[in-house]
């Protein structure tokens, strides 16, 4: 297949083509195209999961930092209260 550099060519064009992953090799007539397998990464180590106070926290301290204030919390008592709430976050929502 090396033939008037024809193989060398064919080689040199399908590396060009192919990602990096691939290895072209040419071996007594024959291409052979073989895919490397990218190294795994080490597992990342168990995380423990947030508590809703940790998350509401992280999320006011990030929010804080952007400028954007904490409104005070909405009431959680049935009743009234309730369906005002309840509609206002309705109506809040697109759609």
């Amino acid at each position: 297949m090396t033939e008037n550099g024809r193989g060398d060519q064919l080689a040199a064009m399908l590396r060009d083509r192919m990602s990096p992953r691939w290895q072209v090799d040419l071996d007594t007539g024959t291409v052979r195209l073989r895919y490397r397998r990218p190294p795994h990464p080490a597992p990342a180590p168990p995380r423990r999961p947030r508590s809703s106070a940790d998350l509401v926290g992280a999320m006011a301290r990030y929010l804080g930092r952007q400028g954007v204030s904490r409104a005070p919390l909405l009431p959680i008592r049935w009743g009234r209260e309730t369906d005002l709430t309840i509609s206002a976050v309705q109506g809040s929502t697109p759609g």
